[in-house]
């Protein structure tokens, strides 16, 4: 398993802002439960597993429950391994955050349970506010004009390290770097695949508001 883990571009969720839809989308549909509470990661991926939406889902969700026997900061091993399961820049993580963006908000409803087990586990995380750094290869100075205020409906990957993320970018091509003073971000460095990167989560939903540009030469 961990031979494939890095199928994909495995920065990908570090540089995708370009792929949030630039208009606030409606509520996600919150489907009847019947008061079923925070289920197991195994029992929260079922219907993605029944839709066949991701290529050998299962295995990936025993690794990440495997590398999370033992989990830190209060978290159960499910809500652990949820956060694994997405740092794992898999098809599974581009499934996940593309449902969140979609226009179609029914798109998300197979990853319904497994957003509450995420969000139960992000909620758990202390807040930090602190400056964090995200990027895309592309110019989006005009999207991100100073005091344009956006929704990143997804959940957002960044790096407290400004290298990390400079160095995740094409240098070859036009880049944009975002300097994010944020107030709800959520360190997932104990339960990631890629500790290295000192990985933060802004959740999905996340206001964003411009301040100001630089174009360095």
């Amino acid at each position: 398993m961990a031979s494939g883990v890095r199928g994909l571009n495995d920065r990908q969720r570090f540089l995708d802002v370009n792929e949030e839809p630039d208009k606030l989308l409606s509520p996600l549909p919150m489907p009847v439960t019947g008061g079923k509470g925070i289920q197991s990661l195994r029992e929260c991926v079922k219907p993605v597993l029944n839709l066949n939406l991701v290529e050998d889902l299962l295995n990936k969700v025993a690794y990440s429950l495997e590398k999370c026997k033992h989990p830190k900061d209060g978290l159960t091993q499910d809500q652990s391994a949820a956060l694994y399961l997405y740092s794992l820049q898999t098809s599974f993580y581009t499934r996940y955050n593309g449902a969140l963006r979609d226009e179609d908000r029914t798109k998300a409803v197979p990853f319904y349970d497994y957003y509450k087990l995420f969000m139960s586990a992000l909620n758990k995380l202390p807040s930090i506010q602190d400056n964090v750094w995200r990027g895309v290869t592309a110019n989006l100075s005009d999207q991100y004009s100073s005091g344009s205020i956006h929704i990143w409906h997804a959940a957002s990957s960044c790096s407290d390290q400004v290298h990390v993320t400079d160095a995740f970018l094409d240098k070859k091509k036009h880049r944009t770097l975002f300097n994010i003073k944020c107030y709800n971000g959520k360190t997932i460095k104990n339960h990631s695949h890629y500790p290295d990167e000192s990985e933060t989560i802004l959740p999905p939903g996340t206001c964003i508001r411009v301040k100001s540009q630089s174009n360095p030469a």
